[in-house]
């Protein structure tokens, strides 16, 4: 009975599809003449009920990397390493005739995609606030299609998040929140850079306190500035990373959404033109969000930057944002 309603309900996924899913590959388990991708039971049974796969891609020995650590079936083993993308987020499984494994992640959780183009395989790299996941997937199959999509579904978890905020209360005393969009553009923008006799020990020090801060830390105190400037913030991270940190919200006259990436980085880690061109994407695609700011304790690439320029995205790197914090009334912070 559960193989029949399981080959009904693969026939319809497969249907629905936008990608390469086949029917059979959702209900196949053990392996034979061909090798097989899972041994204990089929993939449609990991699906949650109205979960939609769309696209599917394999490997046959080289597994999957989650976080540094390689999940493999080996040589001789008669199964491969499959990577299914559904609406909901990726799964990599990897049969074994020991007991499959299987790691699901979540779009939202997810802040960058990458695929690099290599003599036998496409390696997908995606990029989140617990470390990086790679699956290199077999060379035939619609790598640019399936990477568009999973774009997509990252840009929408985001946007679904910015409009389920509720309005924010209108802040009572004025003065705290007047002419604060002017504040922080002139500290931002218009900041003249550290002279080299004035880079001593009292802007490093501080500095490397930021970069060796936890992240969730430094999110709040990223989001104590614009609060101590009269902006309504909310903070969207928690627990889990979902591609836009804060949003702030400021309502005088107008409603005013900022969308801010907190990225606590160390000294030598860039934010790149990737992920400054994911936010701008935010910004033209939503017509709720009035400015885009991506604030890194690091610094950012010189393409980033340009890119940041081209589409309106303000920028505020580690020396920027000591020099913001010493300005505010937000004066101590702790690693």
């Amino acid at each position: 009975m559960k193989e029949e309603s399981n080959k009904k309900r693969a026939k319809e996924l497969a249907a629905n599809a936008e990608g390469n899913i086949k029917s059979r590959r959702l209900t196949k388990v053990g392996s034979g003449i061909l090798a097989g991708y899972l041994n204990d039971r089929p993939f449609i049974d990991l699906l949650s009920e109205d979960e939609q796969p769309h696209y599917f891609f394999f490997n046959d020995v080289k597994g999957v990397n989650i976080t540094g650590k390689i999940v493999r079936a080996g040589w001789m083993n008669p199964y491969r390493s499959g990577m299914w993308i559904t609406d909901r987020g990726i799964h990599f499984t990897v049969g074994r005739e020991n007991g499959d494994y299987h790691f699901y992640l979540k779009f939202n959780i997810v802040d960058d995609i990458e695929v690099r183009e290599g003599l036998t395989t496409y390696r997908f790299i995606y990029q989140t606030h617990r470390g990086e996941y790679q699956f290199p997937a077999n060379a035939s199959g619609p790598h640019d299609s399936a990477k568009s999509y999973i774009e997509n579904q990252i840009e929408n978890q985001v946007a679904n998040q910015i409009s389920s905020q509720s309005p924010p209360t209108i802040v009572s005393d004025k003065s705290t929140s007047d002419n604060v969009q002017t504040q922080i553009e002139n500290r931002v923008i218009n900041q003249k850079p550290l002279q080299s006799s004035q880079t001593n020990i009292s802007d490093v020090s501080p500095l490397q306190r930021l970069q060796k801060m936890d992240e969730y830390k430094f999110e709040h105190l990223v989001a104590d500035i614009w609060k101590n400037q009269g902006w309504e913030v909310n903070l969207t991270a928690g627990t889990a990373d979902r591609g836009v940190d804060i949003i702030a919200i400021r309502d005088d006259l107008f409603e005013q959404r900022q969308l801010i990436q907190a990225k606590r980085y160390s000294a030598g880690n860039k934010v790149g033109s990737s992920e400054i061109q994911k936010y701008s994407g935010l910004y033209m695609r939503n017509e709720l969000i009035d400015a885009v700011v991506v604030v890194t304790t690091s610094e950012f690439t010189n393409e980033a930057r340009e890119v940041a320029k081209q589409r309106n995205v303000k920028t505020v790197n580690g020396l920027k944002l000591v020099k913001i914090l010493e300005e505010s009334e937000i004066s101590s912070f702790e690693e």
